[in-house]
């Protein structure tokens, strides 16, 4: 893959070459491009804000950080996203109009408006008009919902957001209406208070089992509780951070002992700080745990920790981390990044995810990169999701298939 990127003041120009193997074919290339200025932007986008929230209303928990970004659409720099669209603001940031292919068919038109209020408060408003194509029923004999018939789908949403140094506060409301659906609404509560060694946020969000995203898929529940709580600092003794969210879905047709819920349970640690010798380092320290219960009352568990740990030594830097999850397995990581000169940083990367798996796989990455005033070159190559479970090594075509290279050249004029 070829990676080039070229900045001129307020222009980002962004070009991608791909060719990879694929099984029994030669290969298959691609190309991708994008552009970023203060009034286009052009190429795969990213929605932020509102633009996401209008998705899946009750998808997000109180430590997400969707509820504090502006809404609007940015341009992803390494063109990974799978939706192109272009973006066309006359007032830049404040007010924009999209256009996209839909996710399932058609033509995804939006427009996103902000207004200033004064003294960090602003209103925003988001308006999407697509025709999404209609779903394919499940294979299940009794349906949770009925699926999207399809045809003509109108979103609307508005959100109230206050951002001070002590007080962040947002409040959203939306409404979907379907020419062959019923009509749908949501509305999200977001509230997170700080002081000097403490800060809270609490999250409270709600739809109707008629509310559709843009896309014609519904929300994944009915209602959502979610609140987090973050004690000290990153520095000195470091900062310990808890949180919960408890999500309810709407009952299904049938009959059922319960209503489906899920429960997330999740704390960290995290602290930086300085050895004897002067050298900076810090330390990451997370722990989930994931509950659901169908209709039927079946529970479902998902436990997950991990330790992650990065140390400066001058022109050296080394990153190593460790994961254990009872669904996925084992995971291990490490970094090690050589700086010799200003101008040159070479680094190695190697990555083990699955292990104790039926299927784990390894990575191993090596990059190069030269850096100047204004311009900027990075060489990357390695092997990725190598499977390590067989003992011998895989067909020449499936390791071509793993091999990635990439070279990114990036300039910056005034």
């Amino acid at each position: 893959m070829l990676l080039c990127s070229v900045t001129q003041d307020d222009l980002l120009l962004v070009s991608r070459v791909e060719r990879q193997a694929g099984g029994n074919d030669r290969g298959r290339a691609g190309l991708a491009a994008g552009i970023s200025l203060p009034w286009l932007r052009c190429g795969p986008l990213l929605p932020r804000g509102m633009m996401r929230l209008v998705s899946d209303p009750v998808a997000f928990s109180a430590w997400s950080g969707v509820f504090d970004e502006r809404t609007g659409f940015a341009l992803d720099a390494g063109l990974q996203a799978s939706r192109p669209g272009v973006l066309f603001m006359p007032l830049p940031d404040s007010l924009g109009l999209s256009c996209r292919p839909g996710r399932e068919g058609g033509t995804e038109y939006g427009a996103f408006g902000r207004v200033p209020l004064g003294a960090g408060a602003a209103a925003e408003c988001v308006f999407f008009a697509s025709r999404p194509d209609p779903q394919p029923p499940p294979d299940e004999w009794f349906l949770s919902r009925s699926p999207f018939p399809g045809g003509d789908l109108t979103c609307l949403a508005a959100r109230l957001v206050l951002d001070s140094p002590s007080l962040d506060f947002s409040y959203a409301a939306g409404a979907s209406s379907a020419r062959r659906a019923a009509p749908g609404a949501f509305s999200t509560l977001w509230i997170r208070g700080r002081l000097p060694r403490l800060e809270c946020a609490v999250l409270l969000a709600g739809v109707t089992p008629g509310y559709r995203a843009p896309d014609g898929a519904g929300a994944t529940a009915a209602s959502r509780l979610s609140a987090t709580v973050r004690l000290g600092d990153h520095h000195g003794a470091g900062s310990l951070e808890a949180g919960f969210s408890f999500a309810a879905a709407e009952p299904g047709f049938s009959p059922g002992r319960e209503i489906p819920t899920r429960n997330i349970v999740r704390a960290a640690f995290t602290r930086d700080a300085e050895s004897a010798s002067g050298w900076p380092w810090s330390l990451l320290l997370e722990a989930e745990k994931d509950m659901s219960r169908d209709c039927d009352g079946v529970r479902h568990e998902t436990s997950r920790c991990s330790s992650t740990t990065c140390l400066s030594l001058g022109s050296v830097e080394l990153a190593a981390g460790i994961g254990i999850s009872d669904h996925d397995g084992a995971g291990t990581s490490g970094r090690l990044s050589l700086r010799p000169s200003r101008n040159l940083r070479l680094g190695i990367e190697g990555k083990g995810e699955k292990l104790g798996a039926p299927s784990p796989t390894g990575s191993m990455i090596m990059k190069l990169a030269v850096e100047t005033e204004g311009r900027s070159a990075a060489f990357w190559i390695g092997i990725e999701d190598y499977p390590l479970g067989g003992r011998a090594l895989p067909p020449p075509a499936d390791l071509a298939a793993l091999l990635r290279v990439r070279l990114t050249c990036s300039a910056r004029g005034n």
